[in-house]
């Protein structure tokens, strides 16, 4: 662990910045199961660098969506989460090899093109008819480690997984929050293996935490009032969102 602790000025705009951006985050989280990193990530690598900002958006989401993930456990279809986890597992060494020695850049610019154009192809009605084959799973859980573990989002490929489907709202959301939950415990492990999970993002985890877990349980409530329909559609305007963004920002 680091040596030196970072110092940060809790009345300084910047870390204001930091607060509403983390109250966004949950908010987002805790209504569709995913986003988060979309709108966290971006902030805090601006702030503080994008290797600090990866583990601590990972390390308070952990922390805080216990109560979420253990009711997802109940309501998921394990297999179709497990194969995908597989394929997270076995990428995310990868992933993590390019954070630390790589400019991800390319990745990072593929991976926005190729969710805008999914999302694109589902928002005019394309979508599974038919349950997916194990591999095309376990690939699909591959991308998605190689893209968490290098740039932090690793989610759209796996959103857009399952929101392809015909899955009802609640299982679908269950479905990403129990796959997170599963893949979040890997990568903290992987990044504690790296080096990465320094003092000074338990510093700042620990500052932000309050404002995520006040966006989680309000994005949590909002989710209960809302009809498949709208979901699905509130989904794919994230997800979008995320893939813009990431676009103009790479």
């Amino acid at each position: 662990m680091a040596a030196t602790v970072l110092v940060i000025d809790v009345a300084s705009p910047s870390f204001a910045l930091a607060v509403a951006a983390a109250l966004l985050a949950g908010l987002v989280r805790g209504f569709s199961g995913f986003g988060a990193a979309m709108i966290l990530i971006p902030v805090l690598a601006a702030l503080y660098g994008p290797r600090l900002a990866v583990p601590v958006l990972l390390l308070v989401d952990i922390v805080l969506t216990v109560p979420m993930v253990v009711g997802a456990v109940r309501r998921c279809a394990w297999g179709e989460v497990l194969p995908l986890v597989a394929g997270f597992v076995v990428a995310l060494p990868f992933g993590v090899y390019v954070l630390l020695v790589a400019d991800p850049t390319v990745l990072t610019r593929a991976m926005a093109v190729v969710v805008l154009l999914v999302a694109a192809a589902m928002a005019l009605g394309l979508r599974r008819r038919s349950a997916p084959g194990r591999l095309a799973s376990v690939a699909t859980g591959g991308v998605s480690g190689l893209l968490g573990g290098s740039i932090g989002i690793g989610g759209p490929p796996v959103i857009l997984f399952w929101l392809s489907g015909q899955d009802p709202a609640a299982r679908t959301r269950a479905n990403i929050i129990a796959f997170f939950g599963v893949t979040g415990v890997v990568a903290l492990i992987g990044f504690l293996l790296a080096g990465i999970m320094t003092a000074d993002v338990l510093v700042l985890t620990a500052l932000l935490m309050p404002a995520y877990a006040l966006g989680l349980w309000a994005g949590a409530r909002a989710f209960g009032r809302t009809a498949d329909g709208f979901y699905r559609r509130a989904a794919l305007a994230i997800i979008t969102a995320i893939g813009l963004s990431t676009l103009a920002f790479a």
